[in-house]
């Protein structure tokens, strides 16, 4: 039993920590459609390089990737795992030389990270409870990790230290090229190779970069509705 109840929870964190690694830039929920009312001689000109920051809330993309991770025979088991606030900061370099640097704040990652440890304990204990339940078994959820050798706490905090941290900095780095035309943002892996069908739309001013739709799900995951502030 403690071989199957280990499995159990190695596979749901498993599949939580590769849905949030695999998430990249992620989506911001702020959809604010803000205008700037500064006068003409106020306003700055609306430059492309710098460097940008966001903060971006992967929560329900890491709710729904952790749920598709599970598969269908994991669907009932899905059910019972809700994550929350499960924000990163992340940082753009659009460089004069038409480079570009993406990264992730590794203090943010953490903080993250242990945000999802509280909703991934409350639902593994809820899961077990109905599954008491359904056996009929007369025993607390605690009596039954007890008897099965499974200490869940230090399960997950084995998964989730700063080895997780450092891998999921690692899957988020990217370098590579850009071009910005007509309001269209390309990127690629080669310099001048630019796939015309794949881009990002934006809008830009002088201290904000809004990413409006993303046309290539693969190249743009996730980077829709994501709104960067200029360092």
């Amino acid at each position: 039993m403690k071989k199957f109840l280990t499995v159990i929870l190695c596979i749901v964190m498993a599949f939580s920590l590769f849905a949030f690694v695999g998430c990249d830039e992620g989506s911001d929920a702020d959809n604010d459609d803000e205008k700037s009312s500064a006068s003409d001689d106020e306003k700055k000109e609306a430059v492309l390089t710098g460097t940008w920051n966001a903060d971006v809330d992967l929560s329900d993309m890491f709710t729904e990737s952790f749920a598709e991770g599970l598969g269908e025979e994991g669907a009932t088991m899905a059910e019972y795992f809700t994550f929350e606030d499960v924000v990163i900061a992340v940082e753009l370099v659009l460089n004069e030389d038409g480079t570009y640097e993406f990264s992730a704040d590794k203090d943010s990652i953490k903080d993250a990270l242990e945000g999802i440890k509280d909703p991934l304990k409350k639902g593994m204990e809820k899961y077990f409870e109905d599954m008491l339940a359904s056996m009929d078994m007369d025993m607390t959820v605690d009596e039954f990790l007890v008897a099965s050798g499974v200490d869940m706490d230090s399960l997950i905090d084995e998964l989730y230290n700063d080895e997780s941290v450092d891998s999921v900095a690692e899957e988020m780095q990217e370098e590579g090229f850009y071009k910005g035309e007509d309001g269209k943002l390309f990127m690629s892996d080669t310099e001048g190779e630019f796939d015309e069908e794949s881009y990002a739309e934006f809008k830009l001013s002088s201290d904000e970069l809004k990413i409006t739709s993303a046309e290539d799900d693969d190249s743009f995951a996730g980077l829709d509705s994501i709104t960067f502030k200029k360092k």
